[in-house]
């Protein structure tokens, strides 16, 4: 979360990663024990606490980074068409 604040103090964009933060805080053994139904909310909860702190996006994974790299060009291209 502080790092989501620190963005946003910097005006700079911010993108939450759920999978190994430590919000989630679990380690890779609980992780893949937790039963699904679980996971999911407890990534649900994560997200919300990231959005409130002022991400731009929030992503499951490290791996979903370019995608969202392409999404925040989108939406400065967006803008700038404005």
């Amino acid at each position: 979360v502080i790092d989501m604040e620190e963005g946003v103090n910097a005006g700079a964009w911010s993108i939450g990663i759920i999978t190994g933060s430590n919000l989630l805080g679990l380690t890779e053994d609980e992780y893949d024990a937790m039963p699904a139904q679980e996971l999911a909310a407890r990534k649900k909860a994560v997200e919300e606490k990231y959005y409130a702190a002022g991400a731009d996006l929030v992503i499951d994974s490290i791996a979903q980074l370019p995608e969202a790299i392409r999404e925040i060009n989108r939406r400065l291209a967006e803008e700038e068409a404005k």
